[in-house]
């Protein structure tokens, strides 16, 4: 996967391979966690400058 937005298909790398629709389903979801940095960015940025608005 690729950056949890989309795939390439393995027959996009390599033929023959496998298509999207020939993969299996279960194969493509997982466990996700989610990561709030937004405090800790908004620092970064006001600390160099930017602006918001």
């Amino acid at each position: 996967m690729h950056g949890g937005t989309h795939l390439y298909a393995p027959v996009h790398f390599h033929e023959p391979a496998m298509s999207t629709d020939e993969l299996p389903l279960d194969s493509q979801v997982a466990s996700a966690v989610v990561i709030d940095v937004a405090e800790q960015l908004l620092a970064v940025l006001m600390a160099s400058g930017y602006r918001l608005g």
